[in-house]
């Protein structure tokens, strides 16, 4: 206890300052409010922190800061030098106590931007150290600090995965990075940086600056800002030394030709088929996407470019060997297909090509290959069949047939099997079963195939038969066997006989005329060969009488079918008909001008034989000059016009029954579609340049001239209404009365079909448009013939 009487707390401060205890000297200095003695007594014993607080009680922050300092308490300095106002005092004393966010903040306060990027860096914050490094021109600095953080992002990236503020971060760094190596005058770090920024732009302006024509080619193809590529390989050619940025641009620009050239060079082969592709050079294009091993691509395009072989052959070096054979069928190597078809053991699909490059021997060993499972089955015996009767071995054929029959009750194809059994019949001469199977046909299809015909042949063989039995000795010229005359009128005889040669039917025309003539001209008409036209075999000038010797046709003369109970449409069917067997002629350069009612013939089938070959001989045969054209009357040259004139005649008569009036004019008690005054007006004009000058004229008139709504075309398709007309034809909406839909059919003008190759062009391109199945392509299903026009019929969109 503190002895007041003996001693006072002033005393006992100076006693312990005189003993050394300094800190109980201060703390009674303290306690007695002596401050100043207090201090200097804390100092002399260094004992700064008691000094600090002691200055602190007594709002000296200045003198308190030092003693913080003194004592080596940085903060507690930096905090009371910041009371005291000294900011920069303050700024020390933090770094000092490592408080570098602190220091940092007030260096910033202050704009050292040194210090503050230095303190920034210390805690590991990079882009604000990178900031203050650039806003205190230390280029260097910043885009060392700069590097050093994006490095430490790509490592934390790497191992932690996706940081959803790396990319901000990364961004801002590599654009200081850059902005500091611009200002150093490294462009081509600059652009790097720039690149990482995804600052493209600048990115190319620091690599032209440094002549990197490469980087700056690689920045715009990366920002897709061709056009500014193509610009630096304009201006600077030396940047085409990078063959694969200069195609990369060229190609992206258009430039395809140019790309394609550079791709080839550094054997990018499916980059240049691409530009070659863009060029629609679709052969080139298809043979570097060969290269390229990207086969599917390349038959794409061979078959685009309608290289029909080097697809077949690229399917068949691929494997894909029906493909391929369908192909070389395409490109018309029909050999190569059918080994290739042989190859991938499709023995129908072999016979079939076989059969149609007449190889019987290869078709018949391809077809009997086929086996009985097969869904070709049936049509491959067929084949085969129809192949063992080219060879002329019918028993194998028919062999073949009946054990089809046996295997499949009804084939799809029955009028077809009887028909070839009836041929193989009649090879065998067995012609009284031939006649009776040829009937069985035509119960089943009354206008199959030439089976009328046939049947008249098998019926004139066996007539002929009879007639060699019962020794028969009526023989014209000792060779020509008379069965039967007929007299036409004074001047025009028909003989129905059999040829000794041959033993076939003929007919054959007498032509009683007092002139003299010269027979030549006929000569040229034995080489014709079409189905309107009853073929000429010769001609015998006897005296007075002209034979004309054709082929046998059971029927009538046109001149007898007058008499007959006919219609409009009757009338223009047969019109036609003649038509086209004129139009034949004319292609041939043969003009008659001179066409009476007996130089047309009409078989029992309905079926047009046009034999006008006295007319070649220049006769004029009395009471028939009315059928003759004004220009065979009066010798001039002949046209087909004159034709024209003549059909005019005919068809006048088959329809009106009399023959056209002078001045021309229609009775009113039989009426006509208008398209059928008009076409007989223009045939019977008397100035030939007036008249129609092609048959193909007619035959579209006549194809079209009734058609209308209701009537049913070929017995299967009925008109719902006309859709419209063009260059190629007539297009009508039909219903099919079979499959009860609704599709379009379109009857072709006869100009376009009157050559036989565009014909089997047309088969062709129908046949390739049947195989595409596509929701952009219209669907092609079959070709017709109605009225002697052809006609498509095709999905109805």
């Amino acid at each position: 206890m503190f002895d007041w009487f003996k001693s006072t707390p002033k005393k006992e401060a100076q006693k312990a300052l005189r003993s050394g205890d300094y800190r109980t000297a201060g703390d009674l200095f303290k306690l007695l409010g002596d401050y100043e003695s207090a201090l200097h007594a804390y100092v002399k014993g260094r004992l700064y922190q008691e000094a600090a607080y002691l200055c602190e009680e007594i709002h000296d922050w200045e003198k308190a800061a030092k003693y913080w300092e003194r004592a080596r308490m940085f903060r507690e300095a930096g905090e009371t030098y910041m009371k005291a106002g000294h900011k920069n005092k303050a700024r020390q004393m933090f770094e000092l106590a490592k408080e570098y966010g602190r220091a940092k903040e007030l260096a910033v306060e202050l704009k050292q931007w040194l210090h503050a990027g230095e303190y920034a860096a210390k805690i590991h914050q990079y882009v604000e150290a990178g900031q203050y490094f650039f806003k205190g021109q230390a280029w260097d600095r910043a885009f060392n600090i700069s590097e050093l953080g994006l490095k430490r992002l790509e490592k934390d990236r790497a191992e932690r995965g996706h940081l959803p503020e790396w990319r901000r971060e990364y961004i801002i760094l590599s654009k200081i990075a850059a902005a500091s190596a611009y200002r150093m005058g490294q462009f081509e770090k600059a652009g790097d940086f720039f690149l990482k920024a995804e600052e493209y732009g600048k990115a190319v302006d620091c690599y032209l600056k440094a002549a990197v024509y490469d980087k700056a080619l690689r920045a715009c193809i990366q920002s897709e800002d061709y056009e500014r590529g193509l610009e630096i390989l304009e201006r600077h050619p030396s940047a085409q030394s990078n063959l694969e940025l200069a195609a990369t641009i060229y190609f992206n620009t258009g430039e395809y030709r140019r790309a394609a050239g550079l791709f080839m060079a550094i054997k990018e082969y499916e980059m240049a088929a691409r530009s070659f592709e863009y060029l629609k050079h679709y052969n080139d294009a298809a043979k570097l996407y060969e290269l390229a091993g990207d086969y599917e691509r390349a038959t794409e395009l061979y078959i685009k470019a309608e290289n029909w072989v080097k697809a077949a052959e690229l399917f068949e070096s691929i494997g894909s060997l029906a493909q391929a054979g369908t192909y070389f069928l395409q490109a018309g190597d029909k050999e190569r297909a059918a080994q290739v078809f042989m190859k991938a053991q499709m023995y129908f699909e072999a016979g079939k090509v076989y059969l149609e490059l007449g190889n019987y021997k290869d078709a018949i060993m391809c077809l009997q290959r086929v086996e009985e499972i097969s869904l070709d089955y049936e049509s491959a015996s067929i084949m085969l069949a129809e192949a063992l009767l080219k060879m002329k071995n019918p028993d194998v054929a028919l062999e073949r047939l009946n054990l089809l029959t046996e295997k499949i009750s009804h084939t799809r194809n029955e009028p077809h099997v009887l028909y070839l059994k009836a041929r193989a019949y009649e090879m065998k001469e067995n012609y009284e079963m031939a006649l009776k199977i040829y009937k069985s046909v035509l119960s089943i299809d009354v206008l199959y195939k030439d089976t009328s015909e046939r049947i008249q042949k098998v019926q004139a063989k066996l007539e002929a038969q009879k007639l060699q039995k019962s020794d028969q000795q009526n023989i014209l010229y000792g060779r020509y066997e008379v069965l039967h005359t007929q007299n036409i009128n004074d001047s025009i005889q028909f003989i129905r006989a059999i040829d000794k040669t041959t033993n076939e039917p003929v007919l054959i025309k007498r032509i009683h005329t007092k002139e003299r003539i010269d027979v030549s001209p006929t000569l040229r008409v034995q080489t014709l060969s079409h189905k309107l036209l009853a073929s000429l075999t010769e001609t015998i000038h006897e005296g007075n009488d002209v034979f004309l010797c054709m082929e046998y046709h059971d029927g009538m003369t046109l001149r007898e079918w007058f008499n007959k109970p006919r219609s409009v449409n009757d009338a223009i069917d047969l019109g036609i008909q003649i038509a086209e067997a004129l139009s034949y002629c004319h292609q041939q350069n043969l003009v008659f001008g001179f066409i009476p009612p007996e130089s047309v013939y009409i078989t029992r089938d309905y079926i047009v034989k046009l034999l006008p070959w006295e007319s070649l001989l220049g006769l004029k045969i009395p009471n028939l000059h009315r059928y003759a054209s004004p220009e065979y009357i009066q010798g001039k040259r002949l046209t087909p016009a004159s034709d024209a004139f003549c059909f005019g005649v005919l068809l006048y008569e088959i329809i009106f029954r009399q023959l056209p009036p002078s001045p021309l004019k229609f009775p009113d008690n039989i009426p006509v579609p208008p398209e059928l005054n008009s076409l007989l007006k223009a045939c019977l004009h008397p100035d030939p340049t007036k008249r129609p000058q092609s048959m193909n004229q007619l035959i579209e008139v006549l194809g079209s001239a009734d058609i209308f709504e209701g009537m049913v075309i070929d017995g299967r398709y009925m008109v719902e209404k006309e859709l419209g007309r063009g260059g190629m034809g007539r297009v009508y909406l039909v219903k099919d009365l079979v499959l009860q839909e609704m599709i379009a059919l379109k009857l072709l003008h006869g100009d376009i079909l009157s050559n036989p190759h565009a014909f089997q062009r047309l088969i062709k391109e129908i046949k390739i448009a049947r195989k595409i199945t596509h929701p952009n392509v219209v669907r092609v299903y079959e070709i017709g013939s109605f009225r002697g026009a052809r006609y498509l019929t095709m999905e109805y969109v």
